[in-house]
């Protein structure tokens, strides 16, 4: 079965939303909107899809989406939203790592027809002059072998 990009993206971020470490510490889980100036820190944000579609043979196709999951970290104290301070208050780059173990061999409640392989992070996306906030970014490719037609 071939989904939309707006169901991937809620399997991605329910997913996200029901793993208890995440759901320890992150404060809002957001589908689509990225405006940072109104999040509660830490946040996760899925979306921004693409979809490339690949014929294997007569009949089927590969979809591949590629789902971008944003995320924010928020700090008074200069370097703290970066790297966190190891007693508890996590950094963008812990957030990240984080999110990555949840996507990584998941396959998202059935989207994908093999679990997520190939995950890339960067945790140096915006930042604002004084380091105290920081978003970074997870990006993976899902792939479902759909029946064409």
């Amino acid at each position: 079965m071939a989904y939309t990009d707006a169901e991937i993206c809620s399997k991605v971020l329910e997913t996200l939303r029901s793993d208890l470490v995440l759901a320890s510490y992150v404060k809002s889980f957001t589908l689509g909107d990225m405006n940072v100036s109104r999040k509660l820190f830490p946040f996760i944000n899925v979306g921004n899809t693409h979809i490339s579609v690949e014929s294997i043979n007569i009949v089927h196709d590969m979809k591949r989406y590629t789902v971008v999951v944003s995320a924010g970290t928020h700090s008074l104290v200069g370097g703290l939203a970066f790297a966190g301070d190891g007693s508890g208050k996590k950094g963008i780059v812990e957030l990240c790592s984080d999110i990555t173990a949840v996507v990584r061999q998941n396959l998202f409640g059935g989207a994908f027809s093999m679990p997520v392989r190939n995950v890339i992070v960067d945790t140096e996306a915006l930042s604002d002059k004084a380091g105290f906030t920081r978003v970074g970014t997870v990006r993976f490719v899902g792939e479902c072998i759909v029946r064409r037609g």
